[in-house]
Protein backbone atom coordinates (compact mmCIF):
# COMPACT_ATOMS: atom_id res chain seq x y z
CA UNK A 1 0.00 0.00 0.00
CA UNK A 2 2.61 2.47 1.01
CA UNK A 3 4.61 1.80 -2.36
CA UNK A 4 1.34 2.26 -4.58
CA UNK A 5 1.00 5.49 -2.50
CA UNK A 6 4.32 6.75 -3.34
CA UNK A 7 4.09 5.80 -6.98
CA UNK A 8 0.68 8.15 -7.21
CA UNK A 9 2.67 10.44 -5.15
CA UNK A 10 5.40 10.52 -7.59
CA UNK A 11 3.16 10.44 -10.94
CA UNK A 12 1.05 13.54 -8.96
CA UNK A 13 4.15 15.80 -8.15
CA UNK A 14 4.33 17.39 -11.83
CA UNK A 15 0.79 18.55 -11.19
CA UNK A 16 1.11 19.65 -7.48
CA UNK A 17 4.03 21.00 -8.44
CA UNK A 18 2.19 23.01 -11.12
CA UNK A 19 -0.85 24.19 -8.97
CA UNK A 20 1.08 25.12 -6.12
CA UNK A 21 2.78 27.20 -8.19
CA UNK A 22 -0.12 28.51 -9.49
CA UNK A 23 -1.96 29.23 -6.23
CA UNK A 24 1.35 30.53 -4.86
CA UNK A 25 2.27 33.32 -7.26
CA UNK A 26 -1.29 34.14 -8.02
CA UNK A 27 -0.42 35.63 -11.64
CA UNK A 28 -3.46 37.04 -11.83
CA UNK A 29 -4.28 38.16 -8.89
CA UNK A 30 -8.26 36.25 -8.59
CA UNK A 31 -6.63 33.75 -5.60
CA UNK A 32 -5.71 35.95 -2.75
CA UNK A 33 -6.70 39.25 -1.23
CA UNK A 34 -4.97 42.24 -1.92
CA UNK A 35 -5.06 45.64 -0.82
CA UNK A 36 -3.70 47.06 -4.13
CA UNK A 37 -4.03 44.81 -7.32
CA UNK A 38 -1.31 47.33 -8.84
CA UNK A 39 1.13 47.39 -6.37
CA UNK A 40 4.64 45.46 -7.10
CA UNK A 41 5.00 43.39 -10.04
CA UNK A 42 2.77 44.36 -12.57
CA UNK A 43 3.89 42.08 -15.66
CA UNK A 44 0.77 40.68 -16.29
CA UNK A 45 -2.58 41.96 -17.43
CA UNK A 46 -5.49 41.30 -15.53
CA UNK A 47 -9.11 41.02 -15.75
CA UNK A 48 -10.22 44.81 -14.66
CA UNK A 49 -13.66 43.59 -14.39
CA UNK A 50 -12.78 41.52 -11.15
CA UNK A 51 -10.37 44.32 -9.96
CA UNK A 52 -12.79 46.80 -9.86
CA UNK A 53 -15.34 44.76 -8.35
CA UNK A 54 -13.47 43.06 -5.51
CA UNK A 55 -12.35 46.80 -4.60
CA UNK A 56 -15.86 48.17 -4.71
CA UNK A 57 -16.82 44.86 -2.11
CA UNK A 58 -13.73 45.49 -0.19
CA UNK A 59 -14.34 48.79 0.43
CA UNK A 60 -18.04 49.57 0.49
CA UNK A 61 -18.57 49.04 4.33
CA UNK A 62 -16.62 52.09 4.80
CA UNK A 63 -16.83 53.92 1.87
CA UNK A 64 -20.52 54.07 0.95
CA UNK A 65 -20.12 54.80 -2.60
CA UNK A 66 -22.67 57.05 -3.75
CA UNK A 67 -22.24 57.72 -7.31
CA UNK A 68 -20.17 55.77 -10.23
CA UNK A 69 -19.03 55.96 -13.86
CA UNK A 70 -19.37 53.05 -15.51
CA UNK A 71 -18.03 51.65 -18.82
CA UNK A 72 -15.05 50.20 -20.58
CA UNK A 73 -11.29 51.03 -20.59
CA UNK A 74 -11.92 54.17 -22.38
CA UNK A 75 -14.21 55.65 -19.46
CA UNK A 76 -10.76 55.76 -17.55
CA UNK A 77 -10.17 58.77 -19.20
CA UNK A 78 -12.92 60.43 -17.09
CA UNK A 79 -10.93 61.51 -13.65
CA UNK A 80 -12.94 61.73 -10.56
CA UNK A 81 -11.97 64.75 -8.75
CA UNK A 82 -13.29 66.99 -12.96
CA UNK A 83 -16.47 65.48 -12.40
CA UNK A 84 -17.32 65.95 -8.73
CA UNK A 85 -17.02 69.83 -10.10
CA UNK A 86 -20.28 68.74 -11.55
CA UNK A 87 -21.65 66.62 -9.09
CA UNK A 88 -20.73 68.17 -6.25
CA UNK A 89 -17.69 67.15 -3.73
CA UNK A 90 -19.66 65.57 -1.45
CA UNK A 91 -20.28 63.01 -3.42
CA UNK A 92 -18.46 59.54 -2.50
CA UNK A 93 -17.13 57.73 -6.24
CA UNK A 94 -16.32 54.92 -7.34
CA UNK A 95 -14.74 54.03 -11.18
CA UNK A 96 -16.52 51.19 -11.53
CA UNK A 97 -14.99 49.64 -15.12
CA UNK A 98 -13.82 46.65 -16.98
CA UNK A 99 -11.50 46.02 -20.23
CA UNK A 100 -13.86 45.03 -23.22
CA UNK A 101 -16.75 45.67 -21.31
CA UNK A 102 -20.17 44.68 -22.14
CA UNK A 103 -24.08 45.71 -22.10
CA UNK A 104 -24.28 42.61 -19.65
CA UNK A 105 -21.49 44.03 -17.73
CA UNK A 106 -23.20 47.30 -17.16
CA UNK A 107 -26.22 45.22 -16.12
CA UNK A 108 -24.34 43.14 -13.61
CA UNK A 109 -22.28 45.91 -11.85
CA UNK A 110 -25.70 48.16 -11.77
CA UNK A 111 -27.40 45.04 -10.17
CA UNK A 112 -24.61 44.69 -8.16
CA UNK A 113 -24.16 47.99 -6.50
CA UNK A 114 -28.49 48.25 -5.76
CA UNK A 115 -28.12 44.58 -4.05
CA UNK A 116 -25.39 45.69 -1.85
CA UNK A 117 -28.18 49.17 -0.66
CA UNK A 118 -25.92 51.61 -2.04
CA UNK A 119 -27.62 55.06 -3.00
CA UNK A 120 -27.19 55.78 -6.76
CA UNK A 121 -26.97 59.60 -6.75
CA UNK A 122 -25.03 59.66 -9.86
CA UNK A 123 -24.29 57.45 -12.76
CA UNK A 124 -21.77 58.61 -16.06
CA UNK A 125 -22.35 56.13 -18.29
CA UNK A 126 -19.92 55.32 -21.32
CA UNK A 127 -20.62 53.36 -24.43
CA UNK A 128 -19.59 52.67 -27.85
CA UNK A 129 -20.26 50.87 -30.53
CA UNK A 130 -18.06 48.24 -29.84
CA UNK A 131 -19.38 47.84 -26.38
CA UNK A 132 -23.10 47.57 -27.82
CA UNK A 133 -21.53 44.88 -30.47
CA UNK A 134 -19.85 42.66 -27.65
CA UNK A 135 -21.11 39.53 -26.08
CA UNK A 136 -19.18 37.73 -23.45
CA UNK A 137 -15.77 37.38 -24.28
CA UNK A 138 -14.39 33.92 -22.44
CA UNK A 139 -10.61 35.03 -21.99
CA UNK A 140 -9.45 35.16 -18.81
CA UNK A 141 -8.88 38.78 -18.58
CA UNK A 142 -12.44 39.97 -20.22
CA UNK A 143 -15.11 37.70 -18.05
CA UNK A 144 -17.65 38.30 -15.41
CA UNK A 145 -16.49 38.33 -11.99
CA UNK A 146 -18.10 35.15 -10.25
CA UNK A 147 -19.33 37.84 -7.20
CA UNK A 148 -21.71 40.09 -10.03
CA UNK A 149 -23.25 36.39 -11.45
CA UNK A 150 -23.73 34.63 -7.90
CA UNK A 151 -20.82 32.35 -8.13
CA UNK A 152 -22.33 30.57 -11.15
CA UNK A 153 -19.74 30.78 -13.05
CA UNK A 154 -16.96 30.12 -10.36
CA UNK A 155 -15.23 27.30 -11.96
CA UNK A 156 -14.84 28.41 -15.08
CA UNK A 157 -13.65 31.61 -14.47
CA UNK A 158 -11.00 29.96 -12.08
CA UNK A 159 -9.96 26.93 -14.31
CA UNK A 160 -10.18 29.75 -17.76
CA UNK A 161 -7.12 31.60 -15.53
CA UNK A 162 -5.34 28.23 -14.83
CA UNK A 163 -5.69 27.00 -18.19
CA UNK A 164 -4.25 30.73 -19.41
CA UNK A 165 -1.28 29.95 -16.54
CA UNK A 166 -0.34 27.37 -18.34
CA UNK A 167 0.47 28.22 -21.56
CA UNK A 168 4.06 27.13 -22.58
CA UNK A 169 4.91 30.62 -23.65
CA UNK A 170 3.11 32.28 -20.83
CA UNK A 171 4.24 30.40 -18.22
CA UNK A 172 8.13 30.45 -19.28
CA UNK A 173 7.83 33.94 -19.87
CA UNK A 174 6.15 34.89 -16.33
CA UNK A 175 8.71 32.51 -14.52
CA UNK A 176 11.30 33.69 -16.08
CA UNK A 177 10.74 37.36 -15.51
CA UNK A 178 8.75 36.67 -11.57
CA UNK A 179 12.45 35.46 -10.57
CA UNK A 180 14.70 37.01 -12.76
CA UNK A 181 12.67 40.60 -13.02
CA UNK A 182 14.23 41.30 -16.58
CA UNK A 183 11.86 42.02 -19.38
CA UNK A 184 13.69 39.71 -21.93
CA UNK A 185 12.93 40.51 -26.00
CA UNK A 186 11.52 37.44 -26.69
CA UNK A 187 8.89 38.57 -23.65
CA UNK A 188 7.45 41.45 -25.24
CA UNK A 189 4.32 40.22 -27.07
CA UNK A 190 3.58 37.79 -23.62
CA UNK A 191 4.46 40.13 -21.06
CA UNK A 192 3.19 43.73 -20.41
CA UNK A 193 5.24 45.19 -17.81
CA UNK A 194 2.97 48.47 -16.07
CA UNK A 195 5.11 51.37 -14.92
CA UNK A 196 3.09 53.43 -16.34
CA UNK A 197 0.15 54.36 -14.32
CA UNK A 198 -0.83 56.10 -11.06
CA UNK A 199 -3.71 53.93 -9.10
CA UNK A 200 -5.84 55.41 -6.55
CA UNK A 201 -7.18 52.61 -4.25
CA UNK A 202 -10.19 54.34 -2.77
CA UNK A 203 -11.76 55.31 -6.23
CA UNK A 204 -9.92 52.15 -8.60
CA UNK A 205 -8.75 55.34 -10.64
CA UNK A 206 -6.35 54.68 -13.13
CA UNK A 207 -4.23 57.47 -14.57
CA UNK A 208 -1.95 56.69 -17.40
CA UNK A 209 1.09 59.04 -15.82
CA UNK A 210 4.04 57.77 -18.29
CA UNK A 211 2.53 58.08 -21.40
CA UNK A 212 1.43 61.20 -20.50
CA UNK A 213 4.92 62.19 -19.69
CA UNK A 214 6.34 60.47 -22.60
CA UNK A 215 3.61 62.90 -24.77
CA UNK A 216 5.05 65.97 -22.76
CA UNK A 217 8.66 65.06 -23.79
CA UNK A 218 7.89 64.82 -27.41
CA UNK A 219 8.59 61.00 -27.53
CA UNK A 220 5.13 59.24 -27.48
CA UNK A 221 3.50 59.65 -31.12
CA UNK A 222 6.07 58.26 -33.70
CA UNK A 223 5.66 58.11 -37.54
CA UNK A 224 4.83 54.59 -37.94
CA UNK A 225 2.18 55.03 -34.99
CA UNK A 226 0.94 58.00 -36.39
CA UNK A 227 0.17 56.49 -40.06
CA UNK A 228 -1.49 53.42 -38.62
CA UNK A 229 -3.76 55.30 -36.41
CA UNK A 230 -4.92 57.96 -39.69
CA UNK A 231 -5.18 54.55 -41.98
CA UNK A 232 -7.90 53.73 -39.42
CA UNK A 233 -10.52 56.45 -39.94
CA UNK A 234 -13.62 55.62 -41.71
CA UNK A 235 -15.53 59.26 -41.54
CA UNK A 236 -18.31 58.10 -44.15
CA UNK A 237 -19.07 55.12 -42.04
CA UNK A 238 -22.18 54.22 -39.80
CA UNK A 239 -22.04 50.85 -37.71
CA UNK A 240 -24.83 48.61 -38.45
CA UNK A 241 -28.15 48.58 -35.51
CA UNK A 242 -26.42 46.18 -32.21
CA UNK A 243 -29.63 46.94 -29.73
CA UNK A 244 -31.63 44.02 -30.12
CA UNK A 245 -34.46 42.87 -28.29
CA UNK A 246 -32.05 41.54 -25.08
CA UNK A 247 -30.08 43.94 -24.97
CA UNK A 248 -32.47 46.84 -25.25
CA UNK A 249 -34.21 44.58 -22.20
CA UNK A 250 -30.87 44.82 -20.27
CA UNK A 251 -30.39 48.51 -20.83
CA UNK A 252 -34.53 49.04 -19.92
CA UNK A 253 -33.11 46.91 -16.23
CA UNK A 254 -30.58 49.42 -16.40
CA UNK A 255 -32.76 52.55 -16.29
CA UNK A 256 -35.61 50.90 -13.82
CA UNK A 257 -32.60 50.68 -11.60
CA UNK A 258 -31.86 54.52 -11.70
CA UNK A 259 -35.26 55.74 -11.26
CA UNK A 260 -35.81 53.68 -8.33
CA UNK A 261 -32.69 55.69 -7.09
CA UNK A 262 -33.60 58.98 -8.44
CA UNK A 263 -29.78 58.83 -10.08
CA UNK A 264 -28.99 61.41 -12.36
CA UNK A 265 -27.63 59.67 -15.25
CA UNK A 266 -25.65 61.00 -18.15
CA UNK A 267 -25.53 58.28 -20.88
CA UNK A 268 -22.34 59.38 -22.78
CA UNK A 269 -21.93 58.00 -26.44
CA UNK A 270 -17.71 57.76 -26.65
CA UNK A 271 -15.63 59.82 -29.29
CA UNK A 272 -14.08 57.05 -30.81
CA UNK A 273 -11.10 57.67 -33.24
CA UNK A 274 -12.25 55.65 -35.74
CA UNK A 275 -15.29 58.16 -36.50
CA UNK A 276 -17.44 55.61 -37.02
CA UNK A 277 -21.27 56.79 -36.93
CA UNK A 278 -23.60 55.48 -33.83
CA UNK A 279 -26.59 53.51 -35.72
CA UNK A 280 -29.10 55.85 -35.62
CA UNK A 281 -31.35 52.92 -34.26
CA UNK A 282 -29.18 52.37 -31.24
CA UNK A 283 -29.12 55.91 -30.37
CA UNK A 284 -33.28 56.29 -30.33
CA UNK A 285 -33.38 53.35 -28.26
CA UNK A 286 -31.06 54.60 -25.65
CA UNK A 287 -32.64 57.99 -25.77
CA UNK A 288 -35.99 56.39 -25.39
CA UNK A 289 -35.05 54.45 -22.32
CA UNK A 290 -33.27 56.78 -20.35
CA UNK A 291 -34.68 59.78 -22.00
CA UNK A 292 -33.31 62.19 -24.98
CA UNK A 293 -32.12 64.79 -22.87
CA UNK A 294 -29.47 62.27 -20.70
CA UNK A 295 -27.90 61.13 -23.77
CA UNK A 296 -25.25 62.89 -25.48
CA UNK A 297 -23.94 61.20 -28.55
CA UNK A 298 -19.76 62.27 -29.95
CA UNK A 299 -19.14 59.25 -31.93
CA UNK A 300 -18.82 59.66 -35.92
CA UNK A 301 -16.32 62.72 -37.00
CA UNK A 302 -15.64 65.11 -34.36
CA UNK A 303 -12.93 68.11 -33.14
CA UNK A 304 -11.45 65.17 -31.07
CA UNK A 305 -10.51 62.83 -33.51
CA UNK A 306 -9.22 65.03 -36.22
CA UNK A 307 -6.00 65.47 -34.13
CA UNK A 308 -4.35 61.99 -32.97
CA UNK A 309 -2.66 64.47 -29.99
CA UNK A 310 -6.07 63.61 -28.39
CA UNK A 311 -5.57 59.89 -27.97
CA UNK A 312 -3.09 57.16 -27.01
CA UNK A 313 -3.92 54.66 -29.19
CA UNK A 314 -7.00 53.97 -32.19
CA UNK A 315 -9.70 53.42 -29.01
CA UNK A 316 -8.54 55.43 -26.11
CA UNK A 317 -8.65 58.99 -26.01
CA UNK A 318 -6.65 61.59 -23.17
CA UNK A 319 -8.40 63.39 -19.95
CA UNK A 320 -8.38 66.46 -21.76
CA UNK A 321 -11.39 65.14 -23.88
CA UNK A 322 -13.14 63.87 -21.18
CA UNK A 323 -13.01 66.82 -19.60
CA UNK A 324 -14.38 68.79 -22.58
CA UNK A 325 -16.82 66.21 -22.85
CA UNK A 326 -17.95 66.93 -18.88
CA UNK A 327 -18.51 70.45 -19.50
CA UNK A 328 -20.77 69.85 -22.38
CA UNK A 329 -22.93 67.44 -20.86
CA UNK A 330 -22.98 69.39 -17.34
CA UNK A 331 -23.81 72.54 -18.73
CA UNK A 332 -27.23 73.66 -18.14
CA UNK A 333 -29.11 74.15 -21.14
CA UNK A 334 -26.97 72.34 -23.01
CA UNK A 335 -28.56 69.68 -25.86
CA UNK A 336 -28.15 66.08 -26.44
CA UNK A 337 -27.93 63.69 -28.47
CA UNK A 338 -27.44 66.36 -31.04
CA UNK A 339 -24.53 64.20 -33.43
CA UNK A 340 -21.28 64.24 -33.08
CA UNK A 341 -19.16 67.49 -31.65
CA UNK A 342 -18.05 69.29 -35.30
CA UNK A 343 -14.56 70.54 -35.71
CA UNK A 344 -13.10 73.92 -36.46
CA UNK A 345 -12.56 73.07 -40.36
CA UNK A 346 -15.75 71.17 -40.54
CA UNK A 347 -17.74 74.25 -39.07
CA UNK A 348 -15.73 76.33 -41.84
CA UNK A 349 -17.04 74.05 -45.09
Amino acid sequence: MKHYLLKLLLFLSPILLIVGTYVILDPFKVIWHYDNYYANLREVIINRGYVSTQVFDNQNDTCHYDSFILGNSTSLAFHIKEWQQHIGTDTRCFHFDAMSGSVEGLLLKVKHIDKQKNQIKNALILIDHRMLERGNYQSHIYMQPPSLTHNQNFWKFHWVHFVSFLNTKFFKAYIDYRFNGKLKPYMKDILCPRDDIKYDGKTNEIEYVYREKRIADNIYYEPEFIQKLITGQHPDSTDVAHINGEKRKMFTEIANIFKRHHTRVKVVISPFWDQIRLNPTDLKCLQDIFGKENVYNFSGPNKWNADYHNYYDNIHYRPQVATEILNIIYTEGSESSQGPVKSESSEEQ
